[in-house]
């Protein structure tokens, strides 16, 4: 069960990032415009 949680938490981990990441790329394009 334990195995479960953290692949999980590492999903949602990478998800955030990955988020985080596509607004920021979309907020410099924003300035650069």
């Amino acid at each position: 069960m334990a195995v479960w949680i953290a692949l999980g938490s590492a999903f949602i981990g990478i998800g955030i990032i990955f988020f985080a990441a596509t607004i920021a790329r979309r907020d410099n394009k924003k300035k650069g415009e």
